[in-house]
């Protein structure tokens, strides 16, 4: 899709289906109004994500993650800053949410990540240094994995940012957890 916005009319909704293994899809900013929806469905088993493209991009509208296979699906800063994920994620599916930056990219996560599935946050030696701050209380069912170098952070925003239930695992493939900096913040895990 490139670097255009895309807006979302009154309850539209927008399906964005990455169909190879190791899909990648670039987009910029997604807006919309009412119940607009965008829904990432991962249809093949390994992983496939969302590039943002361009600094200050914002994701307004809720993400629900879909997918009957394995692997991970979600939004990646890819060498930019400011990128902002204003509404809610739900991942119900079989596929791990995936949330992280390359090439030194920012990202903020406003919006509550939710449902039943796992969250990777990537980042470091296995995609590239950057940092995700977390300024919700985020509610998913599954662990938190790190698959980060020396060089990713993941800020937390609020109290308990992590759900206190998640198991967390840290230096998932690259032999470092990156660096989880609570920011004054309380976690308990």
């Amino acid at each position: 899709l490139g670097t255009g916005n895309i807006t979302l009319g009154n309850n539209a909704d927008l399906t964005l289906a990455v169909t190879s293994t190791g899909g990648r899809l670039g987009i910029n900013s997604v807006s919309g109004t009412g119940t607009a929806n965008v829904t990432l469905a991962g249809t093949t088993s390994g992983d496939a994500r969302i590039d943002l493209l361009t600094n200050g991009t914002a994701i307004s509208v809720p993400t629900t993650i879909t997918g009957a296979t394995t692997g991970l699906v979600g939004y990646v800063a890819t060498g930019i800053t400011g990128a902002v994920i204003a509404g809610d994620i739900t991942n119900n599916s079989t596929k791990t949410t995936m949330v992280g930056t390359s090439g030194g990219g920012s990202m903020v996560v406003n919006g509550i990540i939710g449902g039943t599935a796992s969250v990777q946050f990537s980042g470091g030696g296995s995609g590239g240094s950057g940092s995700v701050t977390l300024n919700a209380a985020n509610t998913y069912g599954g662990a938190t994995t790190f698959n980060a170098g020396n060089t990713f952070t993941l800020k937390l925003g609020v109290t308990n940012a992590l759900p206190i239930a998640t198991a967390v695992y840290m230096a998932n493939s690259s032999g470092n957890g990156g660096i989880l900096d609570l920011n004054g913040f309380d976690q308990t895990i």
